[in-house]
């Protein structure tokens, strides 16, 4: 629940909701001393500076990020303050991504820095890392008829049939060349950063399942791995991963990992990766580079969803 603006449509709810949203006064979260941060991640527009910065309080854990806005986590709200009025868009990316992925941490559910689909009534993810191509594969997939659940945050938990994944906001962060493949102006789509190339593309389409929320089976998780002039032509090869080689990879991705073992949940969530690499298949999808070939790669992946084997 929150009266900030999204730039784009929340669902109805038709329960209490799990956490409030509010804006404070600038100075009413952060006490006058920080201990040191927990954590700190340096990849932003400032390389001189932590994009991000995150500690660990008796009130909540507090995600303080470059542009001056601050994100307070506590158990059933998360409060921001800032000390200037910034971009709506700019608060919501942050709350979207690593703000939202360690609330999801601190209450048992993975967060992985992967995209997903709804195909035929389950959920198919693609977990990779920046530009591993995860986000244009699920667009291919969306742009064919099948419904977007998340991109580059994807909420994973046990339900009581098995691992589902949770439904995120409705659009894919991509590159303008991707946009052109699939038939957009990129200039008619917003920005995601100023400083970025990357555009927004709105994904509304429902899938099989009907209700927006509700949360779908996770069937397969993809780990993409795009090839670049390596003399092995243009085959595409999908393979099974080994639980213990898709824990290793799923542990190296992605911030949420590291603010998770920052505020002390290394072994839960390393427990909970192993369950899920045990009782989900994952396979390596190995692909040459290039959107030409991208067709033959979501044919390739739709055949093997439907292969029958695990």
């Amino acid at each position: 629940r929150s009266d900030f603006r999204f730039s784009f449509e929340l669902d109805p709810v038709r329960s209490s909701p799990d956490v409030l949203f509010q804006r404070c006064a600038a100075g009413e979260l952060v006490p006058r001393e920080l201990p040191a941060p927990a954590y700190q991640r340096r990849s932003g527009p400032n390389e001189s500076q932590p994009a991000l910065r995150l500690y660990t309080l008796a009130q909540g854990d507090l995600l303080r990020f470059w542009d001056g806005i601050d994100f307070l986590v506590g158990h059933d709200r998360i409060r921001w303050q800032s000390t200037g009025d910034p971009p709506p868009h700019s608060v919501e990316l942050k709350l979207l991504g690593p703000v939202l992925a360690l609330y999801l941490e601190r209450r048992s559910i993975l967060a992985l820095h992967a995209s997903a689909v709804e195909v035929d009534g389950v959920a198919v993810g693609f977990l990779s890392g920046s530009g591993g191509g995860k986000s244009t594969l699920a667009a291919s997939l969306a742009r064919s008829g099948n419904r977007l659940l998340a991109d580059d945050l994807l909420a994973l938990r046990m339900g009581p049939e098995g691992w589902v994944a949770l439904s995120g906001p409705p659009r894919l962060k991509l590159e303008p060349s991707v946009l052109r493949h699939l038939g957009e102006d990129p200039s008619l789509h917003p920005l995601v950063e100023p400083w970025r190339e990357k555009r927004w593309l709105e994904s509304k389409r429902r899938g099989k399942g009907g209700d927006g929320q509700a949360p779908i089976s996770l069937r397969r998780l993809y780990l993409p791995d795009r090839r670049s002039g390596d003399g092995r032509g243009d085959g595409i090869e999908v393979s099974p991963l080994r639980p213990a080689d898709a824990v290793r990879k799923i542990l190296s991705l992605g911030a949420a990992g590291r603010m998770a073992e920052a505020v002390g949940l290394r072994t839960s969530r390393i427990e909970r990766v192993a369950r899920l690499a045990e009782s989900v298949p994952m396979r390596r999808l190995v692909y040459p580079e290039g959107l030409r070939h991208l067709d033959r790669v979501r044919d390739e992946l739709l055949g093997d969803l439907h292969s029958g084997t695990g």
